[in-house]
Formats: structure tokens, C-alpha cells, sequence
């Protein structure tokens, strides 16, 4: 006998606000345990029940959901570090649609990695760009700053250990190459920015990528532990 069609939106309400509860409590570990390791690990669980979601109900109830659970966050953490909520559901939504699709995960990881890159991280950084007025030039001029420093303070620590090693083995003994050392790592800088526009978009789609193969493993942790009935989709499901 067919539900209600009130009865099963009243089903959906309820199974979405369950479920976005449970990724709330995830992303709260995610923004108060000390442990950088464990704190990623939380966020990308958290994606769980999104896909759980979307895989029963549809993905309109777990857009709702995500969104549910970004003013839940909201209210406990503020409406910036709440943002992962979103972050997280996108990314959840995505993967559901591909499991829905029948993609393999290698394909999975590059086309919606590409995807979420674009829209989770090209757009924001343009979009931050333009409403704070930060010109691209000061951005890759921080970069170059931040990229020089480091290779000069690997070229000083280069030298301290020289110094430990000629201490140690006398005028003969090893020597890393401190000049090397240096005149490498500015021309890598010099390099990279002068094709800041190509590496940036590598970085991102490379970052978009890894993080939706995380996303997808630590899902796919969770969920193969659940009856498959429970994860099948319902007849009502839009």
C-alpha cells in the first residue's frame, strides 16, 4: 500500500533533519579536536550522511539537508567556520550522483574533483578577490615572498648543518649543497610565477581531486557497513 503523499514529505523532513544532525555533530569534532589528522578525517566522514541521504530520498532532500545543517552549524561555531557544512554536501552530493551513474572511482575522483575545484575553490578565490579588493598582483606577489623565504631558510639550515658536519668529519666530511640549494628553489619560484595562472588552476584541480577521493573512501568506510536495503533508494524518493 502506497504512503500518504503527505506522510512520506513528513518522512523526508524527518530523515533529513536526522541526518543532518549527525554531520553537524561530525563537523563539530572536525572544528574543536586538536588533532589536525582527526579533524580531516571527521570532515570527510561527515559526507556520509549526505550521500545516505541523497541515495534514499533524492537530491533535492539532501540539498536541503545541507543547508539545514550550514544554519545548525551556524549557530554554534558562526557562519564562516559553518561554510564546511556546505563544503561537505556539495562534495557529498556530487559523489551520490556519481554512484547513481555507475561511475568507477578513478572517474569519479577526476570529473567531480574538477568540478568541486571550480566551484569550491576557483570561484570563492575570484569571488573573495573581487569583494575585498585584493588585486592578483599582491596575491602572487605573496606567494613569490612566501616561496623565496623558504628557500632562503632552507639554504641557512643547509649551512648549520654543513657546519655540524665539518664539526663532526672535519674539512673532508659530507656538505649538502647549500648554493645549489638556492639558486634552485628562486628558480622554481621565478618559474612558477611566471606561470601563476597555470600552476594556480593545478593546484586546484589537483586539490579538488584528493579531496573527493577522501571524501568518497571515507563514505564508502561508513556506508558498506550498512544493510544495502538501507541504502537503497525509496519509491518516493525525488
Amino acid at each position: 500500500m502506497e504512503a500518504p503523499a503527505g506522510s512520506t514529505r513528513n518522512q523526508k523532513i524527518v530523515e533529513g533533519a536526522l541526518l543532518a544532525d549527525v554531520a553537524v555533530v561530525l563537523l563539530l569534532g572536525r572544528v574543536y579536536l586538536p588533532i589536525p589528522l582527526v579533524r580531516t578525517a571527521w570532515r570527510f566522514m561527515a559526507a556520509a550522511p549526505f550521500v545516505l541521504l541523497a541515495q534514499r530520498r533524492g537530491i533535492k532532500t539532501a540539498i536541503m539537508s545541507g543547508i539545514v545543517a550550514y544554519l545548525l552549524l551556524t549557530a554554534l561555531v558562526g557562519p564562516t567556520l559553518a561554510l564546511t557544512a556546505l563544503d561537505t554536501a556539495f562534495a557529498a552530493i556530487l559523489i551520490a550522483a556519481a554512484i547513481h551513474w555507475q561511475w568507477p572511482r578513478a572517474v569519479t575522483a577526476v570529473v567531480a574533483g574538477l568540478v568541486y575545484a571550480a566551484c569550491d575553490i576557483v570561484i570563492p578565490t575570484i569571488f573573495f578577490a573581487i569583494v575585498f579588493r585584493i588585486p592578483v598582483t599582491t596575491l602572487v606577489a605573496d606567494v613569490r615572498n612566501g616561496m623565496r623565504g623558504s628557500t632562503t631558510l632552507a639554504a641557512r639550515s643547509a649551512a648549520e648543518v654543513n657546519r655540524i658536519l665539518a664539526l663532526l668529519f672535519g674539512s673532508t666530511g659530507p656538505r649538502l649543497p647549500v648554493h645549489l640549494i638556492h639558486s634552485a628553489g628562486f628558480g622554481i619560484t621565478a618559474f612558477l610565477v611566471s606561470h601563476w595562472l597555470v600552476f594556480a588552476l593545478l593546484v586546484a584541480g589537483a586539490m579538488g581531486i584528493a579531496n573527493i577521493f577522501a571524501y568518497h573512501a571515507a563514505t564508502d568506510l561508513i556506508l558498506d557497513r550498512l544493510p544495502a536495503s538501507e541504502r537503497a533508494p525509496l519509491a518516493a524518493a525525488a
